[in-house]
């Protein structure tokens, strides 16, 4: 309550102050990472001009492959795959295909790894990983030429006479 009083009497007035709203938005600033804040509305205007946003911030995912590198050419059909995501919410947000086709990995705490069985030629994996706030792609390509193979009979030897029937 305040009371005010002057030559002509008092009056006592019952006055209640409320809190300016807030909103939560998600600061950007320079190059500082993001950041979740509760700003009072009125100052929305002057967050939005240099680029804030409102709501909580939300991480880009990022899928990274690491192993083997872009450009790997190999002699065999097998060959390990192994990388990093990040901003995805388990191993149902990442997929890793190779020529187009899903292949199975193992995820722990956004490392991936897995084997895979590579077509004679060029092959290309990508490691997608989707977040609430995108999708990142990592693509990398693998030639596999394998090595000349043995017919399986051995040469003659030199000098020497194949060997006689019966």
């Amino acid at each position: 309550n305040i009371i005010a009083t002057n030559d002509g009497g008092s009056a006592n007035q019952t006055v209640v102050i409320t809190p300016e709203a807030k909103i939560t938005i998600c600061h950007h600033e320079g190059g500082k990472p993001k950041a979740t804040m509760e700003i009072p509305i009125s100052d929305w205007a002057k967050h939005q001009a240099h680029g804030d946003s409102k709501g909580k911030c939300l991480d880009k995912p990022i899928a990274k492959i690491n192993s083997p590198k872009n450009g790997h050419q190999s002699t065999n059909s097998t060959i390990a795959i192994k990388g990093k995501v990040t901003g995805a919410k388990g191993k149902q947000q990442v997929k890793l295909l190779l020529n187009g086709v899903a292949q199975s990995f193992n995820y722990t705490d956004g490392s991936i790894s897995a084997n895979i069985v590579l077509k004679q030629g060029q092959n290309i994996v990508k490691l997608t990983a989707t977040g609430a706030d995108g999708k990142s792609t990592d693509t990398i390509t693998i030639t596999y030429k394998p090595t000349k193979q043995s017919t399986g009979a051995a040469p003659p030897a030199k000098g020497g006479s194949p060997p006689k029937k019966g």
